[in-house]
């Protein structure tokens, strides 16, 4: 991405996450974080995200393209986001699903 005199570096990170038991679904966020996250990130430039589910194989892939990586550094010190990610990890890990995190 430029911009006339400018280059915009994106960072991007994929979170990959499978499942054993097609009958427990996948972590969700509150209503209020996705609001947060729109409103901080994704409605400001600063993030945009994409998510993929495959039934078959009982994966989703979210892919999280930021616009540089100082966006990507705020959003993973996010207070919001920290909590957020910590109840994510407790489910995931109570109800056996694993998750890859890959950084392009």
């Amino acid at each position: 991405m430029s911009l006339p005199g400018k280059t915009i570096m994106t960072s991007q990170v994929k979170l990959k996450m499978a499942k054993q038991n097609p009958q427990i679904g996948f972590y969700q966020q509150a209503p209020e974080v996705k609001q947060h996250i729109q409103d901080t990130y994704i409605a400001t430039g600063r993030m945009n995200v994409s998510i993929e589910f495959n039934n078959e194989t009982n994966t989703l892939t979210a892919t999280a393209t930021f616009a540089s990586e100082d966006d990507r550094m705020a959003y993973l010190s996010d207070p919001v986001i920290v909590a957020e990610n910590a109840k994510r990890d407790a489910f995931n890990a109570s109800h056996g699903i694993q998750i890859v995190v890959e950084k392009a």
